[in-house]
Parts: C-alpha cells; structure tokens; sequence
C-alpha cells in the first residue's frame, strides 16, 4: 500500500523526476523496439516466443515502476529550506549527535519513502521510520535520547542541528 504523502528534499525529487524521464524517454522505447524485433524474429507464436515474452515481462515492471513513480511525485512535498528547522530535528534535518562512548555522528534525516530509494546508512542518510530517526524527531540541541539497538540501547546526545 503507498503513502498518501511523501515528504522529501528537493535533491531526491530531482531524482525522481530524472528517473521517471530516463524511462519514459528512453527504456521504455527501447523496449517497445525490443518486442518488435523479437516479433519480427519470430513470428510464430508469441507463447513460444522466449524472447518476446521476456521483454514483454520487463515492459510490465518498467510501466508498473513509471506509474509509481508518478504516484510519488503527484503525493510529494518537497521540502524548502524554511522548513527545516535548525532548532528542533525535523525531516531535512542533518543531525551531529555524540554517543556515550564519545564517537560523533552525523544523519540526515529523511522521509522513509526517500530513504527506500536513495538512503544510504554508509552517507548518513537514516529514515525517520528508523529506531535513530524516531528517537532524534523533535528534540533539540543538546538534548540526549536514547535509541534502542538489538543489544540494549545507545544513549545519543545532539551537538548540532542544521538544514
């Protein structure tokens, strides 16, 4: 079941829409060529037609990833720099906390529907869905919360908050 509505920074709906125009204009013609090559290959019957089946079955995935794509984007609202707060952790927030053991860590944290599609833990980007994520939202610099982890939980305090 999709969203009613995604929240996300104007990079990933760029993204988004670059992706959604890649295929529109690009994969999915070539695709289109493909079937007519594989029908004009063999022009028997299209059950026995391994080629044409195959790109056919991929037709389908890239029409069905287009129309979510479009879901997406008519449900998206892109965040503007005013609401991203630099007071209290927000979606769009990037947040310096430092754990109990003195490590500092930056994240950003963004919508879980934007994190499906681009996060990456490995760039700081954390889901707001996250066990990090939920525990950082609404709270302020300085504050210290504590995030459950598969053995125990990490107490993190937030050094910094910015856009």
């Amino acid at each position: 079941m999709e969203k009613e509505a995604y929240t996300l920074s104007p990079d990933a709906m760029n993204k988004l829409r670059a992706e959604l125009d890649q295929l529109q204009t690009v994969r999915l013609p070539e695709l289109v060529a493909a079937i007519e090559q594989a029908r004009a290959d063999d022009p028997g019957s299209i059950e026995d037609n391994t080629g044409f089946l195959e790109t056919q079955q991929e037709y389908e995935m890239v029409l069905g990833h287009i129309q979510r794509l479009e879901y997406i984007l008519r449900h998206a609202e892109v965040l503007s720099p005013d609401q991203v707060s630099t007071n209290v952790v927000r979606i769009g927030s990037r947040v310096t906390v430092l754990d109990q053991q003195g490590k500092q860590q930056t994240y950003h944290i963004v919508d879980s529907g934007e994190f499906e599609w681009f996060g990456s833990p490995l760039e700081g980007r954390v889901s707001n869905d996250s066990p990090v994520g939920r525990s950082l939202l609404g709270k302020q610099q300085g504050e210290t919360v504590d995030v459950a982890v598969p053995d125990g939980a990490r107490k993190l305090t937030i050094i910094a908050i910015s856009d």
